[in-house]
């Protein structure tokens, strides 16, 4: 019989041991640097730039020519991604404002730019392979509760801070814009805890469902206020999870946020492609952080369990998710908006047969 809830299913918040040092810098939200030392963290990634799990591309993302109609809405602050041969980062933009590219109108010039991103919940588990990923491209400030600093690679700075505090969310905002443009921002952190409407207060309930919504909606609206008043494009990730679609037992209050956040989601993506803010999220299935791998340690059976509901039969590694969630922010994906990319091997396609023996 299947467990019904393992570490790993759509947990992208391990709560992993204190066991990577990386150089780089802290700062506390409002504050200034902090020191160096350890968090909380798991090694999902090496935040030195020596790769990830999986395959993983060399970084240089480049976007498609896409010419759009002429006379179009003009795009607003560093304008729209260049095919170009070369790249900074992965990353090319047009300077200035104008048509789409390929206009004979006018000249475009071109400008190299190393962007920033923020990532909450970016100092364990698969937060952390996603600031290791996007470390490639550009500057990341991580904004996570760790209890203690930690060491970065100099491409990220962490930010100690409420993912769903909007002054944190500001602060890692403005030290990512120090950094350089700020084009992506990726709504990673939340918990999960076990409540059920039969052994829960419906307040009990509703709070943990908050805690996990809260921290998506208030990076949303950070971000897309920062995207408005710099007058740029921009890119949000909001990570959900399978859960949304196809909850496990114990899992009420997180699957119920999981779902709310994919309708924020597509949400967001309506009321603010106009303006040229690009919002999407991935989908996990389960994922081999450390929390999980300590507990197939302890569980051997867990390998097979999980092999038969994922039609690849694994789950998936952090390096993946962070591949699928640097392509969502790059401007290789300029024409996706308000999609729900699974990011699970196939679970959520796979309907087991109940006449398998």
């Amino acid at each position: 019989m299947l467990l019904d809830r393992l570490p790993g299913e759509g947990d992208h918040d391990s709560d992993g041991p204190a066991d990577v040092d990386l150089p780089g810098r802290i700062e506390a939200a409002g504050g200034g640097p902090v020191g160096t030392g350890s968090a909380g963290s798991e090694a999902a990634g090496d935040l030195v730039g020596e790769g990830l799990e999986g395959d993983g591309s060399d970084g240089n993302v480049g976007a498609e020519d896409g010419d759009g109609e002429a006379g179009g809405p003009p795009r607003r602050g560093l304008g729209p991604p260049c095919a170009v041969s070369g790249t900074c980062g992965g990353w090319r933009w047009c300077s200035g404002t104008g048509n789409a590219v390929g206009s004979s109108e006018r000249e475009v010039m071109i400008m190299s730019v190393r962007p920033s991103f923020v990532v909450t919940g970016g100092a364990q588990g698969v937060g952390r392979a996603i600031t290791a990923r996007l470390a490639r491209d550009g500057h990341v400030v991580v904004l996570d509760v760790a209890e203690r600093p930690s060491r970065w690679h100099a491409s990220v700075t962490l930010v100690i801070g409420d993912a769903a505090d909007p002054d944190s969310t500001r602060e890692a905002a403005g030290r990512a814009a120090e950094a350089g443009p700020l084009v992506g921002w990726v709504n990673n952190a939340a918990i999960f805890r076990d409540a059920g409407l039969g052994d829960a207060s419906a307040t009990d309930v509703l709070e943990l469902i908050n805690a996990n919504l809260a921290m998506a909606v208030t990076g949303c609206h950070t971000a897309v206020n920062h995207f408005l008043a710099n007058q740029r494009d921009g890119a949000i990730v909001n990570v959900s999870s399978h859960q949304a679609q196809r909850p496990v037992r114990g899992a009420l209050p997180y699957a119920t946020a999981k779902a709310a956040i994919e309708g924020l989601t597509r949400a967001v993506a309506v009321d603010h492609g106009p303006d040229g803010i690009r919002t999407n999220a991935v989908a996990l299935g389960s994922i081999a952080t450390d929390r999980y791998e300590q507990y197939r340690a302890q569980h051997p059976e867990t390998a097979a369990q999980l092999a038969a509901l994922h039609p690849q039969g694994r789950v998936g590694t952090p390096g993946e998710v962070a591949e699928a969630v640097a392509f969502l922010l790059s401007p290789a994906a300029s024409f996706i908006n308000g999609v729900i990319l699974p990011v699970d091997g196939g679970r959520s396609a796979n309907g087991p047969d109940p006449e398998a023996t």
